[in-house]
């Protein structure tokens, strides 16, 4: 049987506010973007690794750790780094790469991945107990259960004031046309079918979901990072891991 093609996609902008130049900035002794496109490298699943960015630096240090590079025009809203680029990523690659039907996204701003974390993701995916998207679990937003069984289950995602259907922050395992789903409703396109959307999680460690918006979230992440992952793993944790 040929293997599935699954490209991993991870999405990095230049224009960084409160921490300028946040996506190259020095992380336990390599850009912030390093681990994450190392940890998708490591991924057994992945065919192909990708950064979509719009900055020159970005492409040039993610080619250097071994990513193919989707230029994309400058953006002005940095809300649309979460899911827009994303779409636009999927399209190229099944345009221009390879067809593929599903792909692994990421975001190398939550950089504390233990080896195995993308693999558990595209795992819990294919059993196809989920109908579109599979989440690391980011327990800071409002879950709703449906299901839990063991390390993982089915949730409805509000937001913390349980307004609206959100996101779920982290790592994911998704396609095409769910993502373009969410892009339609963000832009007030669709809301049932969005919202009918059926979306599991793969839980992860508290510590795994520190961001790094701010110097000293920064901080903290540095020092899990370093605790957690380098000093168990080694300095390079993704290479022939395994989930522990």
């Amino acid at each position: 049987m040929t293997p599935e093609y699954m490209p991993a996609i991870i999405a990095a902008r230049g224009g960084s506010v409160r921490i300028p130049r946040k996506n190259l900035k020095p992380f336990c002794g390599k850009p912030l973007i390093a681990w994450t496109i190392e940890a998708a490298r490591g991924c057994k699943y992945t065919s192909d690794v990708f950064m979509t960015t719009d900055d020159d630096e970005i492409a040039d240090v993610s080619l250097f750790y071994g990513a193919k590079v989707i230029r994309r025009d400058k953006i002005s809203d940095a809300k649309e780094i979460g899911t827009i680029p994303f779409l636009k990523a999927m399209k190229h690659i099944r345009d221009n790469v390879h067809p593929f039907a599903h792909a692994v996204c990421a975001l190398p701003t939550t950089p504390c991945r233990v080896p195995g974390d993308f693999d558990r993701l595209v795992e819990n995916y294919r059993r196809g107990r989920y109908r579109y998207s599979i989440f690391g679990f980011n327990p800071r937003e409002a879950q709703l259960f449906i299901k839990l069984e063991k390390d993982e289950g089915v949730s409805l995602i509000f937001d913390k004031e349980h307004g609206y259907y959100t996101w779920c922050a982290g790592d994911n395992v998704t396609d095409i046309e769910t993502s373009q789903t969410f892009v339609d409703y963000q832009q007030g396109k669709v809301i049932e079918g969005f919202l009918k959307m059926l979306l599991g999680i793969v839980p992860i460690q508290q510590w795994q979901c520190q961001d790094t918006d701010t110097l000293e979230e920064w901080e903290v992440a540095e020092y899990w990072f370093k605790r957690k992952v380098i000093d168990v793993y080694g300095y390079n944790p993704y290479e022939g891991g395994t989930f522990a």
